[in-house]
């Protein structure tokens, strides 16, 4: 984002047409198409979404049947987390720890308050579907041998005891029990989903993005209904499946209205 034009220079192809354009999606935007490719059209408009990225945390859902969205917004993310917390130097990962957490009580969790109240949809809703890296990382420790069903359900109490676990029993948290797996396929996809997981985070980076997802659950939860909460395998391409979607779905509306007018 600071070097704008030579990132757009460099993946631009050559030779396109003289008005190609290189277009940028907001994070708004995407939480729109990652409602779009990820929830199940019958239950777009009954469901919100909440996308727990790196950089920040986006989402949001559909009002009504005119498809008019209501975006959320955090500039929040689990990485970006763990540079606001190292920017206090903590000496220890105790001190990380306590600094996480006295960070979300004196600052962050009256930021999540007052956005979640001008969400309607998302307190009154009761089931959201949750993604990003920290849910997969949550979804793959706690059910391991869920690793081939497209969506998984998770509770609050889930990720209470991850929040937990990351934090007082890391080893057990990131060596789950796959003994009682029958099915030799199933152990093997669960081993290198595991090894995916290990290799993308840190135990600090699962704490900040525990804390953080953790307190958003329970500012979810503060108002009825208890919210279900959904681990849609896919949605790391959700948003782009949306977009295609959308584009197509534009482009036919264009052709039948143009034929409509004769042309």
């Amino acid at each position: 984002k600071n070097k704008l034009t030579e990132f757009v220079t460099a993946v631009t192809p050559a030779n396109v047409p003289a008005n190609f354009q290189v277009r940028f999606v907001s994070p708004q935007e995407e939480g729109e198409l990652a409602v779009l490719g990820t929830v199940p059209p019958k239950r777009r408009f009954t469901t919100s979404l909440i996308d727990v990225g790196s950089g920040n945390t986006k989402g949001g859902y559909f009002m009504d049947m005119s498809q008019s969205f209501d975006p959320l917004y955090f500039a929040v993310g689990t990485r970006t987390f763990v540079k606001l917390i190292k920017a206090k130097n903590p000496a220890s990962f105790n001190d990380f720890v306590r600094t996480a957490e006295t960070m979300w009580r004196d600052s962050l969790s009256q930021t999540v308050k007052d956005e979640l109240g001008r969400r309607a949809g998302l307190r009154n809703r009761s089931a959201v579907y949750l993604s990003g890296g920290i849910v997969w990382t949550i979804a793959s420790y706690l059910y391991p041998e869920k690793v081939n069903e497209n969506y998984i359900e998770l509770t609050a109490d889930d990720i209470r005891k991850f929040r937990q676990m990351v934090v007082n029993n890391f080893e057990k948290l990131i060596q789950p029990d796959l003994s009682k797996i029958t099915n030799d396929n199933i152990v093997l996809e669960a081993r290198k989903n595991l090894s995916r997981v290990q290799n993308t985070y840190d135990q600090e980076s699962l704490v900040a993005g525990a804390v953080w997802l953790d307190g958003l659950i329970r500012e979810l939860n503060s108002t009825q209904p208890v919210k279900r909460f959904y681990y849609p395998k896919y949605a790391y391409v959700g948003w782009i499946s949306g977009y295609i979607a959308r584009a197509v779905a534009e482009d036919y509306k264009r052709k039948n209205e143009e034929t409509a007018a004769g042309r």
